[in-house]
């Protein structure tokens, strides 16, 4: 027994495989016949749902065609004016009872199901029948019709109503179900005058709907109202499913045709409905458990299936497991084979625990080998603490052992982060080196820990270019241990800017209790720095001291973006910085996420609008949308961001005015050549320039004397009194011809301007030049 014993010992390995082959195999095979037993009987409930629907299909046809040829036939019908004749009208004759009779009869051809038709006539108290009878309304053998009939014009509009009727047949009274429709008339009065009944024989119309099904007591017609018009159970006629689940969900559903899952007489059914056009309902109800028992079979194939493939897995998990022990076995009994021990004094242990035993003698030797690799251990270490500020461990158990192996003991209940970050970081960068800044930044982390020392123990990690974050592990929290921190991040502070001539900004978070919080506590510290946007660099911001601040989002400044881009559009940079200045003054009292979102969007509305204009390709080069998003997320200030969007406005406005100015040089130069060409046109005047120019007078005048330095009428006089000039001096021309040749045909007025320009009237003007040349003009 205990050669047994230790054989089964030594093999235990061996034994634990098998074991978990078989369990392994088990539990996948039952886990396969359930999953194939459930997929089956879905699939059988998918055929049945089909198979009502088909069913619900044929009968909603047959009954469907039924009962509107039935409506429509009594309709028309009651629409004849013989018919009305006999139900409204007086004296009637035996002749009128043969015309009734003849009416019936061609009626009970149209439609099989139609069982009797009784006509009535309130003035005359006279009520045919199919039958030929003629009875008054006291003495009427189906007196319920009567009352239906005086129900159905007072109270209701319904077309179809079921009724069970006790009828003579043969001398016998006989039960009858009927499904009876009402056509009446009121007078003036609204007292009945007359009208129809007509009753469809329920049983008929019942065996014509399930002629052709296997269950037909599963067909319902219902009314609005909940009444069962039709069924093969005669006990169920004119009763009502009305207060059942089935006709809540069938009414509350604005659905033609549905089918769902509901508890119909105490059994779960799937029940198919289609509603027909005549206010009734067609409801298929098959019970759940009549489905259960066309599956007994897949659950029997299944159990079949799954005793045969545990037969099946037993004997691969056999072969397969003796196949992974294989080298497994090799590997123990070459390492025992080294031992100087004989088997029989070797300690009775399985594989497992051997091979344990020798991992634990390598791992001791080449711990010492690890305990060398510092710098892995301080990657780890970083690695552990940045997961921690991120949240990413998932419980306090993990975090914690995670800790542990790396060897960062938080032993202390409270937990507070700060991130102390360098301002104006990206000119830091500019005028020092990288190694500068990592000098910077380990002497920030030997002064704080150096300060905090007394408070509780300090970890720190570099988890960022412009930062330093702290964590700091406290025995205990209240407004004096509060108070003491702050001082300290304060001092931190001073040191920094008196000796090292550098400034820092620190945001403190919230101390929290557990480890899982510290995430939270680091977020809150990157919040309250952000604050420092709209508070002073080289301070100290607690996220206590900007909660209520958190809170602010003002509505945004929708108003001020309209204003200050049609101030750019208009070119008026005095407009501009104002209505900039009020964007910014509004963000200022927000929160920092809604001021940068504020600003972004501000940024995206500018980058919008410059794509609109003409601007150069230089312009778009510098102001590129995502470097210009870089620069601006670099701002530390929000002043910093007023300023850099004012001057990407200001140099906006500034192209826009060099390209207005070119374009209005052209412009100008154009009208001075029209001007040219059309000076002797003594009907040319402002607005015919300004006409050919396309722009408005005082706009003409505006560019005209902004280009030239006179305006524009006073530029035509110059070119014509230049003209005269010439004439005056190379041609034999009269003064009056030299006048209508530049474009003056009030001569004296000529003469007046001639001589406000010149200095002499025309005349004088050719008698100095001849004085001066000597020469006779041609």
């Amino acid at each position: 027994m205990r050669r047994i014993w230790h054989a089964l010992k030594r093999n235990g390995v061996f034994l634990r495989i098998l074991a978990f082959y078989m369990v392994g195999s088990m539990a996948l095979l039952i886990v396969f016949s359930l999953v194939l037993t459930r997929l089956l009987t879905q699939k059988n409930m998918e055929a049945v749902v089909h198979q009502s629907a088909d069913t619900m299909k044929q009968a909603y046809s047959t009954a469907n065609f039924v009962l509107n040829d039935a409506y429509d036939a009594c309709y028309n019908l009651y629409g004849t004016s013989e018919l009305n004749r006999i139900m409204f009208g007086r004296g009637h004759s035996v002749e009128d009872e043969l015309l009734v009779y003849t009416l019936f009869q061609n009626a009970a051809y149209i439609n099989s199901c139609i069982d009797s038709i009784y006509v009535l006539n309130r003035e005359e108290d006279r009520i045919y029948t199919t039958g030929g009878q003629v009875s008054t309304f006291g003495e009427f053998f189906d007196q319920q019709a009567l009352t239906l009939y005086e129900f159905y014009n007072e109270r209701s509009n319904v077309v179809f109503l079921p009724r069970s009727a006790q009828v003579e047949q043969g001398g016998e009274a006989l039960q009858r179900n009927f499904i009876t429709m009402i056509f009446a008339r009121k007078d003036a009065l609204s007292n009945i005058a007359g009208g129809m009944i007509v009753n469809i024989d329920q049983e008929k119309l019942h065996s014509l709907i399930t002629a052709y099904i296997s269950r037909p007591e599963e067909i319902y017609i219902i009314t609005d109202s909940g009444s069962i018009l039709s069924n093969s159970d005669p006990a169920k006629i004119n009763t009502t499913i009305q207060g059942t689940e089935v006709y809540r969900r069938i009414m509350e559903s604005k659905q033609t045709d549905l089918v769902f899952l509901e508890s119909f007489g105490g059994q779960s059914s799937i029940v198919t409905c289609k509603k027909a056009d005549k206010l009734f309902y067609f409801i298929h109800i098959v019970a759940v458990d009549h489905v259960y028992e066309q599956v007994l079979y897949i659950r029997s194939f299944t159990l079949l299936l799954c005793v045969v493939l545990v037969v099946v897995g037993l004997v691969l998990s056999l072969v397969f497991s003796r196949r992974i022990y294989r080298p497994i076995g090799a590997l123990v009994t070459n390492l025992r084979g080294q031992i100087d021990a004989p088997a029989e004094e070797q300690p009775a242990m399985d594989e497992f625990d051997f091979l344990h035993n020798a991992y634990n003698t390598l791992s001791t030797e080449v711990q010492a080998l690890m305990d060398d690799n510092q710098a892995l251990a301080k990657v780890r270490t970083r690695e552990a603490l940045v997961r921690l500020l991120r949240g990413e461990y998932a419980t306090e158990a993990e975090c914690r052992r995670q800790l542990g192996d790396c060897g960062i003991a938080l032993p202390h209940p409270h937990s507070l982060v700060a991130v102390m970050a360098f301002d104006g970081y990206a000119e830091l960068l500019k005028t020092h080196s990288a190694q500068d800044v990592f000098l910077y930044k380990f002497a920030i982390q030997n002064v704080a820990g150096e300060l905090l020392q007394p408070h509780g123990d300090v970890l720190f990690t570099d988890n960022g270019q412009g930062y330093v974050t702290l964590l700091v592990n406290l025995p205990h929290w209240d407004d004096d241990a509060s108070a003491q921190l702050d001082a300290v991040f304060h001092q931190v502070r001073s040191i920094m800017q008196e000796h090292l001539r550098f400034t820092i900004t620190t945001g403190v978070g919230t101390a929290v209790s557990s480890l899982a919080e510290i995430a939270q506590s680091y977020n809150q510290a990157l919040t309250a720095l952000g604050y420092r946007i709209v508070l002073d660099h080289a301070a100290v911001i607690s996220y206590t001291a900007i909660l209520p601040r958190q809170n602010l989002m003002p509505d945004y400044p929708q108003e001020q973006e309209d204003s200050l881009i049609l101030a750019i559009r208009n070119r008026n940079e005095e407009r501009m910085r104002e209505e900039l200045g009020q964007f910014f003054a509004k963000l200022a009292i927000a929160n920092v996420d809604y001021i940068n979102m504020s600003c972004s969007q501000l940024l995206i509305a500018l980058n919008r609008m410059m794509k609109t204009l003409s601007v150069n390709r230089q312009f778009e080069a510098t102001y590129n949308f995502r470097s210009f998003t870089i620069r601006m997320n670099d701002c530390e200030k929000l002043t910093e961001k007023r300023e850099l969007l004012e001057g990407f406005c200001a140099h906006l406005i500034a192209c826009r005015n060099l390209e207005m100015q070119g374009k209005k040089s052209e412009l100008v130069e154009k009208i001075q050549a029209f001007m040219q060409m059309n000076y002797s046109n003594d009907a040319l005047d402002i607005e015919d320039i300004a006409a050919y120019a396309e722009i408005s007078v005082s706009h003409l005048r505006a560019i005209f004397k902004e280009a030239t330095g006179s305006p524009p009428n006073e530029y035509l006089t110059d070119i014509r009194i230049g003209k005269a000039r010439e004439l005056l001096a190379t041609t034999a021309f009269t003064t009056k011809e030299v006048a209508t040749a530049v474009g003056y045909t009030n001569h004296r007025y000529f003469y007046s301007v001639f001589k406000s320009k010149a200095g002499h009237t025309p005349t004088d003007y050719r008698k100095l030049l001849q004085a001066e040349t000597g020469e006779q003009p041609q």
